[in-house]
């Protein structure tokens, strides 16, 4: 049975899903994370289900770079980093852990309004990561998938680090002022390792490096 809805009907939007996304969906539904759409309700229908989720407002970090030819400073760049290793590790962190699979500038919204604040998309195209199973998944974009979804095979959080260290490289070569910051390319080339083992273990441990270099903390 649906939840009952309330508030402006502008706000929120229904989308079907495969049956292969129901466990995702049936885990994150009610939950609600600062830097995530909110799944309201999910219902079961033929094969797949109707779900009733938040919409985001504002526009893509690609759009915000090719099409509306803006930029972002150093620090933007650190602290959409911050954020999206924020809304990783809450999907992370459930029992059993959700990878995203698809993190990229087109799946990630911004505001137009400060402060700050991302929004990570498509959270509902997410794979159920059990460790007793292989989790064979074609999700990802060339370009910012890692090695191992490239190759077809089993993938990990590794991989959704790997996904933000590509998109902090967008940002970072993506702007017109060519700053650099070693520190941060740092950052990005552990994330981006070709092997698993030679990247950031969490999120959160990518997280404070880049913390460190915008707080000095």
């Amino acid at each position: 049975m649906m939840t009952k809805i309330t508030g402006k009907t502008d706000q929120i939007f229904w989308k079907y899903i495969r049956k292969d996304q129901l466990d995702t969906v049936e885990i994150l539904v009610g939950k609600k994370h600062y830097y995530l759409p909110t799944i309201i309700a999910v219902k079961k229908v033929f094969e797949g289900g109707i779900v009733l989720e938040e919409r985001v407002e504002g526009v893509n970090l690609e759009e915000y770079l090719l099409k509306e030819n803006k930029e972002f400073l150093e620090e933007e760049i650190l602290e959409i980093g911050i954020q999206l290793c924020d809304a990783l590790h809450f999907l992370h962190s459930n029992r059993p852990p959700i990878i995203h699979g698809d993190v990229k500038p087109e799946n990630i919204m911004i505001s137009m309004e400060k402060p700050l604040r991302i929004r990570l998309i498509d959270v509902d195209e997410g794979v159920v990561w059990r460790t007793n199973e292989r989790n064979h998944y074609s999700r990802g974009t060339i370009g910012y998938c890692s090695p191992e979804q490239r190759r077809g095979e089993a993938f990990d959080v590794k991989s959704d680090i790997y996904s933000v260290g590509k998109t902090l490289e967008f940002l970072y070569f993506g702007c017109k002022k060519k700053w650099k910051n070693r520190r941060l390319k740092k950052v990005i080339n552990k994330a981006t390792a070709t092997k698993e083992q030679d990247r950031y273990v969490t999120v959160l441990e990518m997280q404070q490096d880049l913390r460190t270099i915008l707080y000095g903390r």
